[in-house]
């Protein structure tokens, strides 16, 4: 059963999802997709991530959640700026290490009261 990831880093994580065969952080997987990632952790699981539209002419900035078995979910799809992801991600790291937010791997969604 899938749960939320503890990683001490968001090196840490990026190690451990190309070792359980994911693709997510690779530096070609990045490119295409004009992707940056914080290098920042919230509650062991918890980063920011933006991304370039298809046309390059502006940024997504996502709230994504590290599982326990390397996969990476997206809490937030579109925060609007890096400020405001930053402060959702941090606000969500406390809200799971608190057990306040939970995952639900029926239905694959991260119940938040944010």
């Amino acid at each position: 059963m899938r749960t939320f990831g503890i990683f001490d880093n968001i090196d840490d994580l990026m190690l451990f999802n190309a070792q359980q065969g994911y693709h997510y952080f690779d530096h070609a997987t990045m490119r295409s997709f004009g992707s940056r990632v914080g290098k920042n952790l919230y509650g062991g699981c918890v980063f920011t991530e933006s991304t370039d539209n298809f046309n390059r002419t502006s940024k997504f900035y996502r709230v994504k959640v590290a599982m326990s078995d390397g996969s990476i979910e997206t809490f937030e799809g579109d925060c609007g700026s890096n400020a405001k992801a930053k402060r959702i991600a941090k606000k969500l790291g406390e809200s799971i290490l608190k057990g306040n937010t939970t995952y639900d791997s029926d239905t694959y969604e991260i119940n938040s009261d944010l």
